[in-house]
């Protein structure tokens, strides 16, 4: 992704990005330099680069025409990273004051490998006892600082062989809470999560097999094969789901 890109998800119009980026790259500009080396329009430049001013990006040296320099880039981002860690901070505490936790017993669905990724990470970041988990050997590094950083006695880690079950994705976190799904294809792909008790206890049973985890807790047993057929019957299921909805789109 291009610079410019990048710099209007931080919240800058077109413009804005490509005046700043231009002076980034050729130095100090009037107005009128900047609308003959950019995109930005003639009749607009010199209201760009206020803009870019009053937001602190640009620094102006008086003058007819005046000049204006892109400020460091470093400075930059270290105030953008400032006031969104202060935001973030600000929004965190007035939603604890209002969110409840999901209701006990029951299941939901996650879609999309993202998503299901992310509360996977924060699931193990917030474990206390155990963490038992099957995943793709591709998806680990996603889950491997919060592994790191959760603080309990060890885990078990199974890394599937098969190429059928290399989409799926089972977790049991302090014999609780439950994910099992898939993570093929990217944006469609679906977990169910929760504390419903036959979930629990599905997995729960499955983790507690020798046959599907050869590893000792605290270590990561890579390459070793689960053998329950409803793993590899639910990756049927998805990848049969998931070529039924493709069809019907393309047909």
């Amino acid at each position: 992704m291009h610079a410019r890109d990048l710099l209007q998800q931080l919240g800058l119009n077109k413009y804005e990005a490509d005046g700043y980026y231009t002076l980034l790259s050729e130095g100090p500009l009037t107005g009128y330099e900047l609308g003959k080396r950019s995109s930005v329009p003639l009749s607009r430049s010199y209201d760009v680069l206020e803009r870019l001013h009053a937001r602190g990006l640009a620094l102006r040296q008086p003058g007819d025409p005046p000049k204006y320099a892109a400020q460091d880039y470093r400075r930059f981002l270290a105030d953008m990273r400032a006031a969104s860690e202060q935001t973030f901070d600000s929004l965190a505490e007035a939603l604890q004051t209002i969110a409840g936790p999901l209701p006990e017993h029951e299941f939901w669905v996650l879609r999309g490998r993202s998503a299901i990724l992310a509360w996977l990470s924060n699931a193990i970041a917030d474990a206390r006892q155990s963490v038992d988990l099957v995943i793709p050997a591709a998806a680990t590094s996603f889950v491997a600082d919060a592994l790191r950083a959760a603080p309990i006695a060890g885990h078990r880690i199974v890394v599937p062989r098969r190429d059928e079950e290399n989409l799926v994705v089972l977790a049991l976190i302090d014999d609780r809470t439950a994910l099992a799904g898939m993570l093929e294809p990217a944006d469609h792909c679906q977990a169910v999560v929760g504390g419903n008790p036959s979930l629990q206890a599905l997995l729960s049973a499955y983790f507690a097999s020798p046959a599907a985890l050869s590893g000792s807790p605290g270590n990561e047993s890579s390459g070793t094969q689960p053998n329950a057929d409803w793993v590899a019957w639910e990756a049927r299921k998805q990848r049969r789901l998931w070529d039924k909805a493709n069809h019907a789109r393309t047909a």
